[in-house]
């Protein structure tokens, strides 16, 4: 896919460094690799067995998926290493989300001990780094 003269030396900031838009090949735009939501499914609201996850990403790149963003955010259990393993296991891209998620699993006390400053600075400097922020509510 061309990449159009405005986008010349834009980077995709994913868990295991820069990848240029037009090495991104086929998107997954929403997904969960880690993610815990047992508040509201039970029975069916925990993913965090990192073999699966490896063997589904394998399948998906088998398929001919080469990235996939991972929207989970803090609250229901973002794991940037185990995303930074799998990706390097499996040679998917993945491109991770940060923010935070909402009722029932938001932390409103947690909002109260920090500023927007220092979760900001979190953001920026961690390792992974995170490429883009919220999960959106649909």
């Amino acid at each position: 896919m061309p990449i159009s003269g405005q986008n010349v030396g834009v980077q995709i900031m994913s868990v295991t460094g820069p990848v240029q838009p037009g090495d991104l090949g086929v998107v997954l735009p929403h997904e969960h690799v880690f993610a815990d939501l047992v508040r509201e499914y039970r029975g069916t609201g925990l993913l965090n067995d990192e073999y699966l996850a490896r063997r589904e990403l394998e399948a998906f790149a088998a398929a001919g998926g080469t990235t996939l963003v991972d929207l989970t955010v803090d609250e229901i259990g973002r794991n940037p290493p185990a995303l930074r393993r799998a990706a390097e296991a499996t040679g998917v891209t993945i491109v991770m989300g940060c923010g935070h998620y909402r009722d029932p699993y938001l932390d409103r006390a947690w909002f109260d001990r920090h500023t927007v400053e220092a979760e900001v600075r979190r953001f920026v400097t961690a390792n992974p780094r995170a490429a883009l922020t919220g999960e959106p509510l649909t």
